[in-house]
């Protein structure tokens, strides 16, 4: 079957020349020459969706159009505090990579998306705070809706989610009013709305819910307020996670709090590296780990329950390799995570569409795997490293990755806090099968890391990428046999951890 993206990514097609040669998990020194962007290529203008008009409104950092001319003007008062409201969202969302369609009307905005942007219907009528929550509102619904397969209609889970989120971000972003904190539930509100969000042939939205227009035994709204305690208690249960980094976790990691007194799982107080260090490979000490790991919530190396799960991930690829492993994952129909790296997609965009299409997870590894530590500007980290590989990831899949592994393992603490500022989250390992040190290490050796150091939440870290995986594919097989025989379910980052896999 031939590899198609969503509807909503764009190829982007850039001449990079990559000079990049890793054998193990090396690879090149930090540059301070920022690295250019794949161009922005925007539709022309005017041009019309659904019998409405669109036409340019510039600016120099958004690609914006508008409905309305009454908008065109740049001191427009409207155009003003929504370009202010956007941009004071820019750091924790990638709101600059899709185009946003703004259409100005005298009815009440009707829920729905547009394909490909990022669509704010605004009544002409509405408040400065109305405008705020509407924005919010349709910026989760349009995130949540790109991580859907192709022509699944809108669910009402994802408009609950992203109302209630809305709100919630409102009152802390903009200062504004919660009104549904203060509404009165019981267990049967939380039992009947959750049996409807899982019965399958009535989770497509319809706008006349009871659940958000009320009826003879529900306020109207019941439906927001209720997916926001389960939304507050999901953040309870997953330290570390925040309002913004949970917008895109899929309606299952918010059932289990979809009740009135939600049993929130006991956290583990013994979080380490499990695999020893060795005095003479060069990796970054474990001790150096854990104290990150104690300084930043934003900072992981394992889960922080003891669920028997465990997580595989792969990094430095995509490479030849990757098809193999996606194979090996495939036959034991389990999903892993895929730490990429920037320079390496350019000639293997079909391996990022086929990690994305199996339903895997992408996070950002750099682009050239520079040490992260060595990089004294955290800015230029940010530009150079990780901005523009989240930005060739969003053009291919349709989504920025939210998870960032450090190359080597190494960051500062004050990396970990910028990016966390920028809806980030900083993922390591507990176990190091070593199979980057392919001169010492061979396949019962990686097997034997894998297995033996295992524990309920690990993260163990493999390569996909970076020189001759054939140990690390034929591992594979005895590494998931010897989980699954224990009684262990094979997760990606963003269920294990309760973070969006989007930013």
């Amino acid at each position: 079957m031939a590899l198609m993206t969503k509807p909503h990514a764009r190829f982007y097609l850039t001449t990079l020349f990559i000079t990049f040669l890793l054998t193990g998990c090396g690879g090149s020194g930090s540059s301070d020459t920022p690295i250019d962007n794949p161009p922005i290529i925007n539709e022309p203008a005017p041009f019309v969706i659904d019998d409405i008009t669109y036409s340019t409104w510039s600016h120099s950092e958004l690609t914006v159009y508008i409905s309305d001319q009454s908008l065109a003007p740049a001191d427009n008062p409207v155009m003003q505090a929504l370009i202010s409201d956007i941009k004071a969202l820019s750091e924790p969302f990638a709101v600059h990579l899709q185009p946003w369609l703004i259409h100005l009307s005298e009815n009440s905005p009707t829920i729905t998306t547009k394909d490909g942007y990022l669509y704010l219907p605004i009544n002409s009528n509405t408040n400065d705070s109305e405008r705020q929550t509407q924005l919010l509102s349709q910026l989760m619904l349009t995130k949540r809706q790109q991580l859907q397969t192709s022509n699944t209609p809108l669910q009402l889970s994802d408009v609950l989610i992203s109302q209630a989120l809305a709100h919630l971000i409102a009152e802390q972003y903009f200062d504004l009013d919660n009104q549904y904190q203060s509404f009165s539930t019981t267990q049967d509100h939380f039992t009947d709305l959750k049996a409807e969000l899982t019965e399958p042939s009535s989770t497509a939205f319809n706008p006349d819910s009871r659940w958000l227009i009320g009826d003879t035994t529900l306020a109207q709204g019941s439906g927001i307020a209720l997916m926001q305690h389960a939304l507050l208690h999901t953040i309870k249960n997953y330290p570390g996670s925040d309002l913004v980094s949970i917008s895109t976790l899929p309606l299952d990691s918010f059932l289990p709090f979809l009740t009135k007194e939600p049993n929130l799982l006991p956290q583990v107080s013994d979080v380490r590296l499990r695999t020893p260090d060795i005095s003479e490979y060069d990796q970054v000490p474990a001790s150096e780990m854990h104290q990150l790991q104690q300084a930043h919530s934003s900072y992981y190396l394992h889960g922080l329950h003891t669920k028997k799960e465990v997580a595989l991930s792969f990094d430095d690829g995509p490479s030849a390799y990757t098809a193999q492993v996606l194979e090996v994952l495939a036959k034991h129909q389990i999903h892993a995570t895929f730490f990429v790296l920037g320079q390496n997609i350019q000639n293997r965009n079909a391996d990022l569409i086929a990690i994305d299409q199996q339903g895997h997870l992408i996070g950002n590894h750099s682009y050239r795997h520079t040490d992260s530590s060595t990089i004294s500007d955290n800015a230029l980290l940010w530009q150079n490293e990780i901005a523009n590989t989240n930005d060739i990831i969003y053009n291919l899949i349709g989504y920025a990755p939210r998870l960032f592994r450090p190359p080597y393992g190494r960051i500062r603490g004050d990396q970990i806090d910028y990016l966390t500022k920028r809806g980030m989250r900083t993922i390591n390992w507990s176990i190091d099968t070593r199979d980057w040190h392919t001169q010492v290490v061979n396949q019962q050796d990686i097997e034997f890391a894998a297995s033996h150091y295992s524990h309920p939440e690990a993260v163990i870290l493999m390569h996909d990428g970076g020189g001759n995986r054939s140990n690390s594919v034929a591992a594979l097989d005895k590494i998931i046999s010897h989980y699954q025989n224990e009684g262990y379910r094979f997760v990606t980052l963003d269920v294990l951890f309760g973070i969006g896999r989007a930013r």
